[in-house]
């Protein structure tokens, strides 16, 4: 039985529709990572929205896509390369073939870009906290004590204003 025709061309609209917005997400990304390593917050916030957005409309053609699959193989749980492989025409393998494998490059660059942007918003975010806890560390007041050994151990301890507390009003 040939597949549905109609069907097949509502897939490879939404296919092509997934591999633009894959595209632009991927550009998108790139100058999200640019600001986020100029700690340029501002435009990271903007940057994380238009990503957002785009990551729901991704969702909703793999949903779409999925449920046209599902009425074309009958509720099977195969895939839509299985299906044009095993139930497709000649002229229908030529057609999603190579898209649905232009699909599958996009994706895997699209997972290798978001993990290597979360591994720069890491080590970014570690060097901001790392800033603080350094900054946190200076203003407060060294404290000195001998520990069990004999030696003297530097603590850092936080103070309060001597007017702020109970026992600088006592």
């Amino acid at each position: 039985m040939p597949l549905d025709q109609k069907i097949l061309k509502d897939i490879e609209v939404i296919i092509q529709d997934e591999c633009k917005i894959i595209g632009e997400y991927l550009s998108l990304l790139s100058a999200e990572q640019e600001h986020v390593i100029k700690l340029k917050s501002d435009q990271v916030s903007s940057f994380a929205d238009r990503r957002a957005v785009m990551t729901d409309t991704l969702a909703k053609l793999r949903a779409m896509r999925d449920e046209l699959v599902r009425q074309i193989n009958g509720n099977t749980r195969m895939t839509l390369t299985e299906v044009i492989t095993t139930k497709g025409s000649a002229m229908d393998k030529r057609r999603f073939l190579p898209l649905i494998d232009k699909l599958k490059k996009r994706l895997s660059a699209f997972e290798d870009k978001n993990h290597e942007f979360s591994e720069v918003v890491n080590f970014t975010l570690g060097l901001v906290n790392g800033s603080l806890s350094i900054l946190w560390s200076a203003t407060q007041t060294v404290t000195r004590c001998y520990n069990a050994f004999g030696s003297i151990t530097e603590a850092f301890q936080p103070t309060s204003p001597r007017g702020g507390s109970l026992l600088g009003r006592a």
